[in-house]
């Protein structure tokens, strides 16, 4: 992909913007760090991170990596699943968030569906989750509409400190942000 060129023709001055980051699918780059670290040393300048999306699976092999440029170590929801209660799951999650922190990435859940999985994930230091339990993809008018639902279902688990929404370029995310590190960022693109 010519990401320089797609890059400035959306953004010409990259002091005011945030940047973005980009899953790579862990079956497609576990194997090869070096293309993962070539990858990140050309698109870091144009504000660009990279994200090992659906991790777990290659977990042995990731352990013998010696650096990683991954921002985001995404648990795949197989792993997630039952995590709380699945004794091949656990370690494998519990691997994972470790290997993130080690390479000071972010660790985050995918496919959240039991407040017993998450709060295994939290125990581990899992630092994001998302899925059902936390909330569904939805319009923005239902997702200002229930922000209060969903920050009041975190503060139940006694978890949320803030929830907050943030708009850039027609695209709305909710934040929350709790206490113990498992929280949920959901992107919405608006629906007219």
């Amino acid at each position: 992909l010519p990401l320089p060129d797609i890059v400035h023709s959306q953004r010409a001055d990259l002091s005011h913007w945030p940047g973005m980051i980009i899953d790579i699918e862990e079956s497609q780059i576990a194997t090869d760090m070096a293309l993962a670290q070539a990858l990140d040393a050309r698109v870091a300048p144009l504000k660009i991170r990279l994200a090992l999306d659906n991790a777990g699976r290659s977990h042995a092999e990731l352990v013998k990596a010696t650096a990683m440029p991954f921002v985001e170590f995404k648990l795949a929801a197989m792993y997630v699943a039952n995590c709380g209660t699945d004794a091949g799951n656990a370690p494998i999650c519990r691997t994972m968030i470790e290997l993130a922190h080690k390479h000071g990435g972010t660790a985050l859940g995918l496919g959240v569906t039991k407040a017993t999985d998450l709060r295994a994930l939290s125990s581990m230091g899992c630092d994001f989750g998302q899925g059902s339990l936390l909330g569904l993809p939805m319009p923005e008018d239902v997702v200002l509409a229930t922000g209060g639902v969903l920050a009041w279902l975190a503060s139940d688990l006694q978890e949320v400190t803030l929830a907050t929404m943030i708009r850039d370029r027609g695209l709305l995310t909710m934040v929350v942000v709790g206490l113990a590190g498992i929280y949920d960022t959901t992107a919405f693109q608006p629906m007219m």
